[in-house]
């Protein structure tokens, strides 16, 4: 998994919980970390956070909260632009995240999309959590673009219309770069 937004994060995965340090030199200093995520096993959002499994891809953002990530390229190309916010902690809805979560989770939906709007400048970025999907229970909110020159019957929904515009994959991780540049700002 490659980590843009915070170079110097590491992430140890043990007994069944994922653990944020700041960084790697303390990596063997996790039982006195404040950042406790609980992950749930056989989750595949959790299995991302923790660079396993087949969702894995590039990282726009991450702190101890909230995980932003693009999503992943399908053989050689990519649809620039779609990106997934997800609670580090295991739950299904936003209701089961605490005060601070819920805080945290929407400011990165909202800078989400402004660096896509800054990045990107696309004719609308749509947003939705749809519930259980392939991916389980782990709550998760798509953010994607409708580019500039979409033709009006495409469905807001349809991402991947054939028109859509694509990126390699080997341009992914600096399209990731420069959203998580926008996000800072």
């Amino acid at each position: 998994m490659q980590l843009i937004a915070s170079a110097n994060a590491a992430w140890s995965y043990a007994a069944g919980r994922s653990h944020f340090v700041e960084d790697r030199s303390a990596a063997e200093h996790c039982c006195r970390l404040s950042y406790i995520v609980t992950c749930m096993r056989g989750c595949v959002i959790c299995d991302k956070h923790n660079g396993a499994g087949p969702l894995v891809s590039p990282v726009v953002h991450a702190d101890e909260l909230v995980v932003v990530t693009h999503r992943p390229a399908r053989e050689d190309w990519v649809r620039p632009g779609y990106l997934f916010v997800e609670p580090r902690r295991h739950v299904a809805t936003l209701d089961q995240l605490d005060d601070t979560e819920t805080f945290a989770f929407a400011r990165t939906v909202r800078s989400s999309i402004s660096a896509l709007r800054q990045v990107l400048e696309p004719a609308h970025v749509f947003t939705f959590v749809a519930g259980l999907s392939v991916a389980g229970v782990h709550l998760h909110q798509h953010i994607f673009t409708r580019p500039v020159a979409t033709a009006r019957e495409v469905a807001w929904h349809n991402a991947d219309s054939p028109n859509a515009p694509r990126i390699r994959s080997s341009e992914l991780a600096g399209l990731c770069a420069e959203l998580a540049a926008a996000m800072t700002n």
